[in-house]
């Protein structure tokens, strides 16, 4: 959405009976976004997306589809992830009401002390690029609204389509390529691996799966054996930073598990630098590591200059990331190039050939 037109939107937002689809955290913080920087819109219910006993939820009531589906008037606004299910919801219910997409992309960790000007930040990215270009607009739109969006459905095939797959074949490819070797950092329970192998077959050689997390090591192990890669996959059971040594994990057993200074489930950490990876075809790096991944490129500056990877590095779990690790990055390798990818975990896909 241009800025322009945003900006109209929000000026002449006089809403006077809107209901929020979703009973999720999500939906409270649309709740939460409109009382404190909307007092003026009128919300006048929620309409849950499974079945529920709730009478109400943040203060209001919980309505029935059937409740609204005959006032048109009622402008919904949809809070929950899977905005694909729109349509299905308008169609299955014969909904003529106005709707709108609550984009909420608060990162984990809002390290608002650390502010770089707009313009250099844009400096960093390939801008000819259609979605990192997209993508930037709405991040500094959210930032000047509290972190969230009122998206209007023309937004919808955008959103739907903005979460992906690492490296996903129909726009960001790594098809130059005729041999891979896997890096997988915060690997989880072998997810990531599982769509890099099935993506690109017998082109990945190798892989390394990194996870700090012991509870998933069997999960690992079943995953690599069940694509038929176990022989060419490494499980380490270490979280990456840029020292070696011994740490906690919070959140074990959760997709957000991280490693921490302090705590009750002991793990260790290594450097990239110190695996002594040797690839097979072009290096592809991918962090997901909760917070870890400059720390996490820190102890992989030797393996970045010498191979110059691909890499896939989230950069939605702190605001500075946008900023600082690309320019780290760059500072490595004066090559690198950078767009954006993903949504719920957007991506800096980092590059010296393909972009």
């Amino acid at each position: 959405m241009q800025k322009g037109k945003y900006e109209l939107l929000i000026k002449n937002l006089e809403l006077d009976n809107v209901v929020i689809f979703g009973l999720s955290t999500r939906a409270e913080a649309c709740y939460d976004w409109f009382v404190t920087h909307f007092p003026n819109v009128k919300i006048i219910g929620f309409i849950p997306d499974s079945s529920t006993e709730k009478q109400s939820f943040c203060g209001v009531s919980v309505l029935s589809v059937d409740d609204i589906k005959q006032k048109q008037e009622v402008v919904i606004i949809y809070a929950e992830r899977d905005v694909s299910n729109i349509e299905n919801l308008k169609i299955k219910h014969g909904l003529k009401n106005d709707f709108y997409i609550f984009y909420y992309v608060k990162p984990f960790f809002d390290t608002g002390d650390r502010s770089y000007p707009e313009q250099e930040i844009r400096d960093l990215y390939q801008l000819n690029d259609t979605e990192t270009n997209m993508f930037l607009e709405n991040f500094f739109l959210a930032k000047q609204h509290g972190w969230s969006l009122l998206l209007s459905l023309d937004s919808l095939d955008w959103i739907a389509k903005y979460n992906k797959k690492y490296w996903d074949m129909d726009d960001n490819d790594l098809s130059i390529y005729d041999e891979l070797t896997f890096l997988d950092c915060g690997a989880y329970t072998g997810d990531s691996l599982e769509d890099f192998a099935k993506q690109y077959g017998d082109k990945l050689k190798y892989a390394y799966a990194l996870e700090a997390d012991n509870t998933k090591q069997e999960s690992l192990k079943n995953t690599a054996l069940i694509l038929g890669i176990a022989d060419s996959t490494q499980i380490i059971m270490k979280g990456v930073n840029d020292v070696a040594g011994d740490f906690f994990v919070e959140n074990i057993g959760s997709t957000t598990g991280k490693v921490v200074e302090d705590g009750e489930h002991s793990a260790q950490t290594t450097r990239i630098d110190d695996l002594s990876v040797q690839p097979i075809g072009k290096l592809c790096i991918k962090m997901d590591v909760e917070g870890f991944e400059m720390p996490a490129l820190k102890g992989a500056a030797e393996a970045i200059k010498e191979f110059k990877p691909e890499m896939a590095i989230c950069i939605y779990h702190q605001t500075s990331d946008i900023f600082e690790i690309p320019k780290y990055i760059r500072s490595l390798c004066l090559e690198y190039r950078f767009i954006i990818r993903g949504g719920v975990h957007t991506v800096c896909y980092c590059s010296t050939s393909r972009f």
